[in-house]
Parts: structure tokens; sequence; C-alpha cells
């Protein structure tokens, strides 16, 4: 019975805030068409990054991003995942993202669950980091050691949105007047977190229920 209640609270203590979800940064089209079909190239020679802000201050829930690869023969899997990074925050208006960058979050992206087609990858944020709509951020697409026979792509926008950042042996180069990668930011709606006061309320009441359920148990093994 002593433990049921230090149990309780650290139940109470780990779980996640419910939020509901809020759009904070997308230049996806409408649905059915949503993205046009060709896209930024990754590989072991090229990486792809594209900077955001975010419309209001919120944890991260969710990054949508299409994706496809092609290879030499139909069919044939690329030999390398594709990783995905949020980096930052930097300064607002910043357009590339220094090296080395600060990783929020990573996501790994294996061949065999995306087709040769473009497919909308929904990463789940598990740190939920809050994101600050004075700074800014990029996600950057990256596939080490993937022969160049080999492509990833992450596609482009055809919602007229430009600004994309490549890397190379050289480094950074921001290309301003090309169309960006197409890429959707959830964030959540503080408004739906219940307040201190009501939270405190709900876990009252779960310990009470707990207690009397366990009160009830121990009488009936006394009885016995």
């Amino acid at each position: 019975m002593r433990k049921l209640f230090p149990l309780t609270l650290a139940i109470l203590a780990a779980a996640p805030a419910a939020y509901s979800s809020v759009v904070l940064y997308s230049n996806f089209g409408p649905s059915g068409n949503a993205y046009n079909a060709g896209g930024w190239v990754v590989n072991n020679l090229n990486h792809v990054a594209m900077g955001f802000n975010v419309s209001s201050a919120s944890p991260l829930l969710e990054i949508k991003v299409p994706v496809f690869w092609t290879g030499p023969l139909s069919g044939q899997l690329p030999s390398q995942p594709l990783l995905i990074e949020l980096l930052g925050p930097y300064p607002a208006g910043q357009q590339t993202p220094n090296t080395p960058p600060a990783v929020l979050e990573s996501w790994t992206v294996n061949p065999s669950g995306v087709s040769g087609s473009a497919s909308v990858q929904h990463l789940s944020s598990l740190l939920q980091p809050l994101l600050d709509p004075q700074q800014r951020y990029f996600v950057r697409m990256t596939s080490a050691g993937l022969p160049e026979v080999f492509q990833w792509a992450w596609n482009i926008n055809n919602q007229g949105k430009t600004g994309t950042v490549f890397e190379t042996s050289n480094g950074y180069g921001f290309a301003p007047n090309n169309a960006s990668p197409t890429l959707e930011v959830l964030g959540g709606d503080a408004s739906s977190v219940p307040e201190p006061a009501s939270a405190v309320l709900i876990g009252v009441g779960l310990l009470a229920g707990f207690w009397r359920a366990a009160a009830g148990s121990l009488d009936v093994h006394r009885q016995r």
C-alpha cells in the first residue's frame, strides 16, 4: 500500500502532455495536388536543407516531407537509408545552417518503407522541442555513403515557394530562386493542455481511485 502513492505520482509526472495539432509552417498544396513530381537529389555528394520559421511558439509534434528514390535498376533499393534532421535554432533570417549544426531531433527513413514514387513521411517527434517564432530552423536530408547511381529525392513544392540550401564538398550554398522542397511542420496547441489546477484535480482524482481500489482489495484479503 505504501508503494502505491509514489508510484502513481511517478506515472503522472511521466505522462506526456496531450496536445491538439496546429500547422506551424507548410508549403504543401491541396489534397491530390500536394507537391511536384520532381525533387532535390540526396546522396553521398549532395545534401539538401530547407529553412523555415514557425508561426507561433509551440512544441514540435510532427514533420511531414514527401520523398522518393531512384536506382540503376527498376525496383533496386538504395543501399543506404535517408537521414532527416531538425537543426537549430539559429538567428532569424539566417539562410544556411552553421557547421557543425545543432541537431534537435533526427529520424531515419529506410528504403523498404518508401516506394520509387513519392510518399509523404510522417516524422513524429518524441522529444517535442519547443520551437520559437523568433528563431530559424532547418530540416536537412543526407544519405552518407550512398553511391551516385542511387538517388534519394525530396519533392519540390508546387506553391511557388523558393529558397533551398544545398551542401557539397565545398560547403553550404543557397539557391534563393530555386523551388524549395515540400515541408509541413505541426506543433501542439498549448490551449489544449489542461491548466495546472485542472491537472492537479485530475491527479487527485486518479489517486483517490487507486486508493479506494487498493483499500477494497485489502478488505477482501482480511475477510478471508
